[in-house]
């Protein structure tokens, strides 16, 4: 099956309180279509505006991964799972059942946040800096949504060829392999790629 690609702006995208209405969130992308962070989902992309420090909001059913993107380290304190010092561009992940506090060392950040259901698929989740390489691939199996952080790219997927510059993303599912191209040294993509779980019925090879 070939690729369906979607282009998404910031016109497209949704701004809202967190969960806890202790910061905002601009949320990228959410599916299935017509999900809600209330109704549930199985998968949602979102970037989160941290201006203090304070608890995270809780979802019991989901996996996280953030990447720091603008602003100082912050400290995730895990209640009774110890701590971690998010630093820019590292991903991390933990589940967003942990009770978990973020702690800023100085200037409020800005993160980009992935959440998966339990149950749904695996997820990777990679930063590429155009300074360590200017044309790379990025392998998936499912879904894949690819994001530019700065400066801009010409991503091929299949026979397709898009441009994306900062804050804009593509997604898309069903294929192999994308190549992006960087348009500039400073440029910087994240990469979500999901990959779906598959439970094989009774009987079935």
């Amino acid at each position: 099956m070939s690729d369906q690609v979607t282009h998404l702006t910031p016109s497209a995208y949704k701004f809202m309180p967190w969960k806890n209405g202790a910061g905002s969130t601009t949320e990228l992308f959410i599916a299935p279509p017509g999900a809600t962070v209330q109704s549930g989902f199985d998968w949602r992309i979102s970037l989160a505006q941290v201006p203090a420090s304070g608890p995270f909001s809780v979802f019991s059913d989901y996996q996280r991964t953030i990447v720091l993107l603008n602003g100082d380290p912050m400290h995730l304190l895990h209640e009774g799972r110890g701590r971690h010092e998010l630093q820019a561009l590292e991903p991390y992940e933990f589940h967003g059942g942990w009770p978990t506090e973020g702690v800023l060392t100085g200037r409020a950040v800005e993160d980009f946040n992935v959440m998966v259901r339990d149950g749904f698929g695996q997820v990777r989740v990679h930063v590429q800096k155009a300074s360590e390489k200017l044309s790379f691939s990025a392998q998936y199996d499912d879904l894949c949504f690819i994001y530019c952080h700065a400066g801009s790219f010409t991503v091929s997927l299949q026979n397709e060829k898009k441009r994306i510059t900062e804050h804009e993303a593509l997604f898309t599912e069903h294929g192999r392999n994308a190549l992006l191209h960087a348009e500039s040294p400073t440029s910087v993509a994240l990469i979500v790629s999901i990959t779906r779980d598959r439970i094989l019925s009774k009987g079935n090879p």
